[in-house]
């Protein structure tokens, strides 16, 4: 069983005043979390990757902010210069310096969408390099996201963790990052007591709500396949 995360679960989670709750980190790589009767892994370099995507699609137009110099030398980007007009078209403000005064001109950016703030000059050569190639925002969100999202192992705090799950929950598509990896498998009780080939008529969760009310619920067992015996 188990299936990757729809793309209703945000609107579930808020119908419903859930939202999945972090367990723990495995592999430094995975955060397992619960969420309602299901049981989410999920993998949080493509879930933050997703959340940023996104945040950065919708905000893009939005403030473009002065920012702290950011020198590109000629060299480290070719045709660098020439693509001081187009980046001024996606609301990257930048112009032709010496930098040091008598070094070979590069290209200087000076203001910034909001999003893209927090990015690193490797990042901002490879959306330059992308612009010059006439490459639409998201190809350019695809790329600065994918390297702004938290790495694979990665140790996280919980809170950190959280904060992951929360973004994907806001986002419109909670199934794949940009790329089109799914993001998180999703396993119900039922199959995970499937799996350990139990079946108490209803699931635990329903079964502790119950219980909590002073009622019972009968649940039997099915047969065991193979006559195999297992201890309860």
């Amino acid at each position: 069983g188990g299936g990757v995360a729809g793309e209703d679960a945000a609107a579930e989670g808020e119908e419903g005043g859930e939202r999945p709750v972090v367990l723990c980190q495995l592999f430094d790589t995975y955060i397992l979390a619960s969420y309602g009767e299901k049981f989410w892994m999920v993998e949080q370099h493509l879930a933050d990757e997703r959340f940023i995507y996104e945040s950065m699609l919708d905000n893009w137009d939005a403030h473009i902010v002065p920012c702290p110099p950011v020198y590109i030398p000629k060299d480290a980007a070719p045709g660098v210069l020439e693509a001081a007009d187009i980046l001024e078209n996606y609301g990257i403000l930048a112009r032709a310096v010496e930098h040091p005064p008598g070094t070979p001109v590069g290209l200087e950016i000076t203001a910034l969408p909001s999003p893209l703030l927090h990015l690193g000059t490797p990042a901002l050569l490879d959306m330059i390099a992308a612009l010059q190639h006439a490459s639409p925002k998201e190809q350019i969100a695809k790329s600065a996201s994918c390297r702004a999202a938290v790495r694979n192992g990665t140790p996280l705090e919980r809170g950190r963790m959280q904060g992951i799950l929360d973004g994907l929950m806001r986002c419109r598509n909670q199934r794949t990052c940009p790329h089109g990896r799914p993001i998180a498998t999703v396993t119900t009780e039922r199959e995970l007591a499937a799996a350990f080939r139990r079946d108490w008529g209803a699931p635990a969760s329903a079964r502790r709500r119950e219980v909590s009310k002073g009622e019972e619920i009968d649940g039997g067992e099915a047969p065991l396949r193979d006559n195999v015996e297992v201890d309860r």
